[in-house]
């Protein structure tokens, strides 16, 4: 996950800067794109990057998901690229604006997922447990609010309880 916000960072860098932004995207980025050391080829490369780790992300947690955590099977270049774009476009031929709004999605649920997992796992070495969801939402969103080193977005609660719920349903089986 860390490799992947970074690469969103930089990602992100070249679509605040305009002279970088110019370069790289759109029309101007795709002509360059080809030619080795450009702007437009680093943002590729970059995107590469995201479109691996949100890929292999999402594989692993349908994975995760299955009873077997081979369910999937072998999947295709083809049926990776539609899971890929599930999450938005990171086609840098498009407007700015669209890939700079995607890659702050793509982070904000990076980051929610890297603060729940965090919580989760200071709650599991301290031997904690919850009776309810809401019991499990209210100390995810205490603990990311009091972490020095977390941002002060909570997780949304829907997601979380969502999370939980098909955690319990692997737990029972």
């Amino acid at each position: 996950a860390e490799a992947t916000l970074t690469a969103i960072d930089d990602a992100l860098g070249f679509l605040t800067d305009d002279t970088k932004k110019f370069f790289s995207t759109g029309v101007i980025g795709q002509a360059l794109s080809n030619i080795a050391g450009t702007d437009a080829t680093s943002l590729r490369a970059k995107l590469d990057t995201i479109t691996s780790g949100v890929g292999f992300g999402r594989l692993n947690d349908m994975r995760e998901a299955s009873k077997t955590g081979g369910a999937l099977g072998n999947v295709s270049e083809i049926e990776l690229r539609q899971l890929n774009a599930s999450m938005g476009s990171l086609d840098p031929n498009q407007k700015p604006s669209e890939l700079k709004k995607t890659l702050e999605t793509i982070k904000e649920n990076y980051e929610s997922t890297v603060r729940v997992l965090k919580a989760e796992k200071y709650a599991y070495d301290n031997g904690l447990t919850f009776k309810t969801p809401k019991e499990a939402i209210n100390f995810v969103n205490n603990f990311n609010a009091s972490s020095p080193q977390q941002t002060p977005n909570t997780i949304d609660p829907t997601d979380l309880e969502n999370a939980i719920q098909a955690k319990r349903k692997l737990l029972e089986q």
